[in-house]
């Protein structure tokens, strides 16, 4: 069909027909608007009508019958290169280098990589098959997108050919560019430029490329082996050490690989092992100009979360990112988790909600959300679709416990120990999630057991940060319930690890907690040197560590004091006895004060939130707390309910728990004294 643009010769043949009668819609063109808007002035008002009314149609026009037009609402599929000439190094890297510089525009939206796994898993494909221009193509009718963009790179003597071309969903051609390159080390500039010249092509505006544009190789990498290693690690699951090693090998080949240092601090936070994180972390972010502006983005979080720990400055930087590419479901995923460490759990569910809907993978930490605002039923429901979509990360599984454990399930425990064991990371994490169980119901011989077990598996595995973990956390429970001799053996065991920050959180509460205030000052003097911009640390661990300090000098006017400081941080997301330490804290130095309101409004405040602390011991201890807060108040009725309430919690408890042995003595007193 002849193309309407070659209709009109001039805009004095467009205004004739304007003048002449209604215009025919389908021969409306862009070069035709254009003329008649440099001669608004020179016509009657009835043609700028006429003109409005042509450029809306045009628009239309263009959008049905021109495929090579996108709008921002459009996504597409990225296909995996076609590589012919017999070099692996091209397989897998030349997409990720291509996505990249596709991502760095807020104009394109790829379909995201877990969306497509779902996608091929549906049409009965292997999610890791050989994404063909074909395939690609019936992908984009499934998820009702509307064009593919496929690459191909051939080898011509001494010379490589390059080629890119964005089709339609039915296979009709829309965009094409591409170079001949001589020489390897060139590749991937001459790659970035194709991927420009597609941009371009495919509707982005010229203001838009040139604010969104970087070479390549500025901001990946010039080595293409670096690239292939960097590749094949993000194609590796979870947080494994084979995908470290490749990270690590990415940088051994280009030690300004700004990305694969923001990987590394990617996964080492996975395994919780904070100042491993924090050490990449910091070296992403000193070669952040290496990037593009949505990797930049990427960075900024990741230094804010693991590096500096500054919360504001994260959240902020994160909804600049979902500002700048509002389709980045990655951009809203961080900005859920950002607002999570922070307690603002319901805007943390709003923008994870966001990403579910852009991705349409956002599971796990979805359902940790709803677990969090205590929507167990919405959890579980959130866990059936990621088995419905094979999830198989041990994140999943050990999150699932502590659900299950909440709904009363003991099937869904079970099947959440079975899936977590034998996968990397999951199974000394499930033995531990199982042991915080035990301590929940005052069994604290069986949660020493599985905790040992949960140990063996960290040394099996060569995980200091997992064993110093374990260590810390059992200490913390340990001393918490007044075992003080268990609790510093393992005090000391924890602290010659070289511990990270959470773990030297819960050794610093554990020493003051078991008196031993010298060695507390130490752990507060080190959490203040190594983290000095870290809002959780300075907020809240460091004046609840001080504030045990002052509850045992019997100063609880100044631990209450102290303590303020953390109240915007009560509903902080965290995992063991961290979560909503503080507030219990808070409720003790209430309780010495003698202020019975006080005391029972944040035990309570636990109590309201069981799916922020899970299966920590905080839910029995402030049921403890409650009923002493109303002795104190003279309420003996409600003091007799709240302890019985506590007893049945505990009523398979070790009997020689130092702390279930004194409530016993204070019930048996209040029930001998009216006046209690």
């Amino acid at each position: 069909e002849k193309d309407p643009a070659d209709r009109f010769q001039s805009v004095e043949e467009l205004l004739h027909r304007l003048e002449g009668g209604a215009p025919d819609l389908d021969e409306v063109t862009p070069r035709s608007t254009v003329g008649l808007a440099a001669r608004l002035g020179r016509r009657r008002m009835l043609i700028a009508a006429a003109t409005l009314t042509i450029a809306a149609a045009t628009a239309v026009y263009l959008y049905r019958h021109h495929p090579g037009i996108l709008i921002e609402q459009d996504s597409i599929v990225l296909t995996d290169f076609s590589n012919t000439t017999g070099d692996p190094v091209f397989d897998n890297t030349l997409r990720r280098a291509l996505s990249l510089k596709l991502e760095e525009s807020p104009y394109l939206n790829i379909l995201p990589g877990p969306q497509m796994e779902q996608t091929l898993r549906l049409m009965a494909h292997d999610p890791r098959e050989h994404v063909t221009p074909q395939l690609g193509r019936e992908i984009c009718v499934r998820n009702g997108l509307k064009a593919v963009v496929s690459g191909s790179i051939a080898q011509l003597g001494n010379s490589y050919i390059l080629q890119l071309d964005a089709t339609s969903a039915n296979g009709e051609a829309i965009a094409h560019s591409g170079a001949e390159v001589t020489g390897k080390d060139r590749i991937l500039l001459e790659l970035g430029r194709a991927a420009i010249a597609l941009r371009r092509k495919l509707g982005e505006s010229i203001g838009s490329i040139q604010k969104f544009d970087k070479p390549l190789a500025e901001v990946t990498t010039s080595s293409l082996e670096a690239l292939q290693a960097y590749t094949i690690a993000g194609k590796t699951s979870g947080a494994g050490t084979e995908s470290i090693a490749l990270l690590k090998r990415a940088i051994e080949l280009d030690p300004n690989f700004a990305l694969a240092y923001a990987a590394l601090s990617a996964r080492y936070s996975n395994l919780r092992q904070v100042d491993k994180a924090a050490e990449y972390g910091r070296k992403a972010f000193d070669l952040r100009d290496r990037v593009t502006e949505r990797e930049k983005a990427i960075l900024l979080e990741k230094y804010y979360g693991s590096v500096t720990g500054q919360l504001d400055e994260r959240i902020q930087s994160d909804k600049l990112w979902t500002l700048a590419y509002p389709r980045d479901a990655l951009g809203f995923a961080n900005l859920g988790i950002a607002n999570s460490r922070a307690g603002q759990n319901e805007n943390a569910l709003t923008a994870t909600l966001e990403a579910r809907r852009l991705d349409g993978v956002s599971l796990i930490n979805l359902m940790g959300l709803y677990a969090v605002l205590g929507r167990f039923d919405d959890a579980k429901r959130t866990y059936d679709e990621a088995r419905k979509r094979n999830t198989s990360n041990a994140r999943l599984f050990v999150y699932y416990y502590d659900i299950a454990f909440m709904r009363h399930d003991a099937s869904g425990m079970a099947e959440a120990v079975l899936e977590a064991t034998g996968k990397e990371g999951g199974e000394y994490q499930i033995l531990f999630e199982e042991a915080l169980v035990e301590a929940y119901f005052g069994r604290l011989r069986k949660a020493r057991e599985l905790s040992q077990s949960a140990l063996e598996s960290t040394r099996r595995a060569s995980d200091k940060d997992g064993m110093a973990n374990c260590y810390a956390t059992r200490a913390h429970v340990e001393a918490l319930f007044g075992a003080n001799v268990a609790a510093r053996q393992d005090v000391d065991r924890a602290l010659n690890l070289a511990p990270a920050r959470d773990v030297l959180t819960l050794e610093g509460w554990s020493l003051a907690l078991m008196g031993d205030t010298r060695r507390a000052r130490v752990v507060e003097q080190e959490l203040g040197r190594r983290y000095p911009l870290d809002t959780l640390v300075n907020r809240v661990y460091l004046p609840t560590l001080r504030a045990i300090m002052e509850n045992a000098g019997n100063k609880p006017d100044r631990a209450i004091e102290v303590l303020q400081a953390a109240i915007p941080y009560d509903l902080a997301t965290s995992r063991g006895t961290l979560a909503m330490y503080a507030v219990y804290v808070r409720g003790e130095a209430y309780l010495r004060a003698q202020n019975s309101s006080g005391a029972a409004a944040e035990f309570q405040k636990i109590l309201d939130h069981p799916g922020v602390v899970m299966n920590s011991p905080m839910i029995p201890l402030a049921r403890l707390g409650l009923a002493r807060a109303y002795a104190v108040a003279g309420d003996r009725a409600k003091s007799s309910t709240a302890f019985q309430d506590y007893f049945t919690l505990w009523k398979d408890a070790d009997l020689d728990v130092p702390i279930l042995v004194e409530a016993r003595k204070q019930y048996a007193a209040l029930q001998m004294d009216p006046h209690k």
